[in-house]
């Protein structure tokens, strides 16, 4: 899976890669990582996810650095 401005940009230069994500954290994120846990397969053809509504700031879930191990 790819995303970023470039792909949201121009997701047309992107023919080979298998999933892209286009736009900013949002719903198309959260379908795009339930179709991840549904199969990691690669798709017949290419499969775009796009956000329509994204997440606010205050919406954004915390970092997980627990589950880092930092060394210290």
């Amino acid at each position: 899976a790819l995303g970023g401005p470039s792909v949201s940009s121009a997701p047309e230069y992107y023919p080979e890669v298998d999933i892209l994500h286009s736009g900013e954290v949002g719903d198309g994120t959260a379908a795009l990582f339930r179709r991840l846990e549904e199969s990691t397969a690669r798709p017949p053809r290419q499969e775009v996810f796009r956000t329509v509504r994204k997440l606010g700031m205050t919406e954004l879930p915390s970092p997980a650095y627990h589950l880092i191990d930092l060394g210290q």
